[in-house]
């Protein structure tokens, strides 16, 4: 499961600083607080025009699951970032308009 990973980094910087490695989750996302049973469970890999970024994840035994910590400067299900992403939709909208 993705979550989000509040940062105000930029892709670039991400990359380069490997703010991966400050990425965590306090409490469970489906237990809330109490549920110290999780751990750092490796990072996957996604592309970007700045090199590979990773993305944290980690485990949480009592959910039974993993979650992922998205960085807010990358998109969900798709690849890129979030602001070409933005940038294609507002060229899309300009060129309905004409």
């Amino acid at each position: 499961m993705r979550i989000r990973y509040s940062s105000s980094l930029s892709g670039r910087d991400y990359v380069a600083t490997e703010a991966r490695r400050e990425a965590r989750l306090d409490a469970c996302p489906v237990h809330g607080p109490g549920c110290p049973t999780f751990a750092r469970h490796g990072t996957y890999g996604r592309h970007t025009p700045w090199g590979r970024a990773r993305i944290m994840r980690q485990y949480f035994r009592a959910a039974e699951t993993t979650f992922s910590l998205l960085p807010d400067c990358l998109a969900a299900h798709l690849t890129g970032t979030l602001a070409e992403l933005e940038d294609s939709a507002v060229r899309a909208e300009r060129s309905d308009i004409a």
